[in-house]
């Protein structure tokens, strides 16, 4: 394995006619993906998938958007489903309040969610993956107060696009980022690009949403998860073989490969 895309939605419908043509190419180049569960029913999709390519692990677990649509007791369904050997992560989880800031029900619907997989996290020793969106202050807090008490807790921010300083708090908590495709479109964040250290970066494609700069306005998927590490590398003026290994070993540290 060359590259590992460590977020990405294969088992999601918009792949239905070219999944497998896909997954076939990825193998050729040497490309992996984590493919990350949203709800119950695609965090079985997400093992399922899994289970048939050894290419692909699974993420498992309920984003805070679909909190509202989900139950708690979906979590004794998605329990067994972190124990498989495919599974080396939970999520994407975490604090969601851009499209329902004001409604106080959904927020705290939200973070009872959230601390579920916390405790999930903690008790099978597997790290979380982060969606956090117009919530870093409630989520950083949550993140830091279980830190506090569980050191060995690991949180991997996915889609990272805030400032310096929030990159900062996240880093001194010993937490991970990962960068997208809109890093090779977007100019604005080079100099967090620059910032933030390569032992605590990956990189991945959220496919099957934002495309990179080469396909934008196409469907996203795994392989292009090499144009954004070469667009991490070129930012940061690295030897782009340097930074694809140095990528490479921070997932399997982190995830546990």
């Amino acid at each position: 394995m060359k590259y590992i895309d460590i977020h990405s939605h294969l088992d999601f419908k918009d792949f239905d006619l070219s999944r497998e043509d896909i997954i076939s190419e990825m193998k050729i180049k040497e490309i992996g993906t984590f493919n990350v569960g949203t709800s119950l029913k695609t965090s079985l999709n997400s093992i399922d998938l899994a289970s048939k390519h050894d290419n692909i692990w699974s993420i498992v677990g309920i984003h805070p958007l679909y909190s509202n649509e989900s139950r708690l007791e979906d979590f004794d369904e998605i329990e067994p489903l972190i124990q498989n050997p495919r599974c080396v992560g939970i999520g994407e989880c975490g604090l969601d309040f851009f499209r329902e800031a004001n409604d106080q029900e959904t927020k705290v619907r939200q973070l009872e969610f959230f601390e579920k997989q916390i405790e999930l996290s903690l008790k099978y020793k597997k790290p979380l993956m982060i969606h956090c969106r117009s919530a870093y202050t409630e989520t950083l807090d949550v993140l830091a107060s279980y830190k506090k008490s569980h050191p060995e807790l690991h949180a991997h921010f996915h889609f990272f696009t805030e400032s310096i300083e929030t990159a900062k708090i996240i880093l001194d908590l010993g937490f991970t980022v990962s960068f997208t495709g809109v890093i090779t479109f977007a100019e604005q964040y080079q100099d967090l690009v620059r910032f933030v250290p390569l032992e605590s970066v990956m990189v991945e494609t959220d496919s099957p949403y934002v495309a990179p700069k080469s396909v934008r306005g196409t469907t996203n998927n795994p392989l292009n998860v090499i144009e954004i590490a070469n667009a991490f590398a070129d930012i940061r003026k690295d030897n782009r073989e340097d930074v694809a290994e140095a990528l490479l070993q921070n997932t399997k540290k982190v995830f546990g490969l």
